[in-house]
Parts: structure tokens; sequence; C-alpha cells
């Protein structure tokens, strides 16, 4: 399981980020108390990228991602 500590918006509002921190794991997947950062893209974004490229959305929301990760 795991518990926010914080949430916060990125790239203009387009995205989203929430510091979580694992409470609880099964099989030891995760280690209680490891903080993570969950980022993902707010649903009005994703509908709006869904009617231009249908069922590759996921796919290059991702390239679009990796490629500003990348810009200097």
């Amino acid at each position: 399981m795991i518990q926010v500590l914080s949430r916060e918006e990125m790239d203009g509002g387009l995205r989203k980020a929430m510091r979580v921190v694992s409470t609880w794991s099964e099989d030891d997947i995760l280690k209680p108390g490891q903080v993570f950062i969950v980022k993902s893209f707010l649903p009005e974004v994703v509908r709006t990228w869904h009617k231009i490229f249908q069922e590759s959305t996921v796919l290059h929301l991702c390239l679009r991602v990796s490629l500003k990760l990348r810009d200097p």
C-alpha cells in the first residue's frame, strides 16, 4: 500500500506528480518506508491526445515525455 505525502502540478498544469511512501507490501515487492514519485497526465490531456492519435495515445504521450527529458 502507498500513502500520498504531497501533490503538485508539472509542465504548466498538463501533468501531475505525487510523492508517495510505501506503507506495506506483499512478498517484499516494495519496502516499507521507500518514497516514490508517481507522475501522470491529467485526464483532459489524455482525452485531447486520444482524439488526435486514437489507439496510439499512450505511445505518443510516452514519447513526448521521453523527448522532453532529453532536451538540454
